[in-house]
């Protein structure tokens, strides 16, 4: 499951920088979220799996546990550094997403 998603007409494995690319722009066209294939011209939907509850369940619980810990080991830490290594646990998340994609067929629209 965590391999980056593949063009669900002709196979071609789409790069990391492409399928940021593609959640951009499907992000940005609207409720329509239909993508070109760059190989074959077919359109595809971007589908996100479950397993994306999994990531940020576990990205919460390891921030909140490492602030703990560092809050607990360090009594002269500062705000500065839990903010740190927040912003570092949500670098990981972000970075990660794209990894719980998939795509599928567009759907044909009944009349």
């Amino acid at each position: 499951m965590f391999k980056l998603p593949v063009c669900p007409h002709c196979g071609t494995v789409y790069r990391y920088k492409d399928v940021i690319g593609a959640v951009r722009e499907s992000s940005i066209s609207g409720k329509d979220k239909r993508i070109i294939c760059y190989h074959c011209d077919k359109p595809f939907q971007i589908k996100v799996f479950p397993g994306i509850l999994i990531l940020l369940a576990v990205w919460v619980a390891l921030n909140i546990g490492t602030n703990l810990l560092l809050l607990s080991r360090m009594t002269s830490l500062n705000l500065i550094v839990l903010l740190g290594v927040t912003l570092f646990y949500m670098a990981l998340a972000v970075l990660l997403v794209p990894f719980f994609l998939s795509f599928r067929k567009c759907e044909k629209k009944k009349k």
